[in-house]
């Protein structure tokens, strides 16, 4: 609510899109990773689930720089309030904390997702204040940009902590995604079919009738 009266409409409307694309986007990595974590054993010294989180964590960085460089193509080739080169950093950051709460939740930690989330609101909400503050805080681009250092510095701290153990690096090379791939194929498909039910609006608002209506659209919701 605070960035509707911060925002010109044609800023929160970029920024509702690039949201929307985020939450899209971390349906289609909960089918590539997420699912495969939760089925894993919980305990953190369990061979079975150090391999899973090794493969799922190769498998997440290669989605998560494919989504950057696919966003900043598309926002650097592009013109119109919709290009955000800042989305560059702001989705792939946000899929990471989505992956390290994922990690948390499928150990049974819960108080370590809750700490991950806190944080990030904690340094997010500071971020976008000092902005305001300052005045630098007056495009989409400038939001997406202190959210994105925000999630960035909260997960990418949480998965140094995951990822850096010595039992993981011990453990030697995962075994190839492709293994745990063939076992969730319905589940992408499922994804695919409710987030096009969910947001297909979204993205129809925003092509057909630009960012200005899709803030409208987008804050009568809240």
């Amino acid at each position: 609510m605070a960035l509707i009266r911060i925002l010109a409409p044609a800023s929160y409307g970029a920024f509702a899109l690039w949201a929307s694309v985020a939450f899209v986007l971390a349906s289609v990595q909960n089918a590539i990773s997420g699912v495969h974590l939760h089925s894993a054993p919980p305990s953190v010294s369990n061979p079975a689930r150090q391999l899973v989180e090794q493969t799922m964590g190769r498998a997440t960085c290669v989605f998560l720089v494919g989504v950057a460089l696919i966003i900043l193509a598309l926002t650097l080739l592009g013109d119109g309030s919709f290009a955000n080169p800042a989305a560059a950093l702001f989705v792939p950051a946000f899929l990471l904390q989505q992956h390290t709460r994922a990690i948390a939740f499928s150990r049974g930690r819960a108080e370590h997702a809750a700490l991950q989330a806190g944080a990030a609101l904690l340094l997010g909400a500071a971020t976008l204040y000092i902005g305001v503050v300052a005045g630098r805080l007056s495009s989409a681009n400038d939001v997406l940009l202190g959210l994105g250092f925000a999630y960035g510095s909260t997960s990418g701290a949480a998965a140094f902590l995951y990822y850096y153990r010595r039992s993981h690096r011990a453990l030697g090379k995962p075994v190839a995604y492709w293994t745990f791939a063939k076992q969730s194929g319905w589940v992408f498909v499922g994804v695919l079919g409710s987030e096009i039910l969910e947001r297909f609006y979204v993205f129809a608002v925003g092509v057909y009738l630009g960012p200005i209506a899709l803030a409208l659209l987008a804050a009568n919701q809240i």
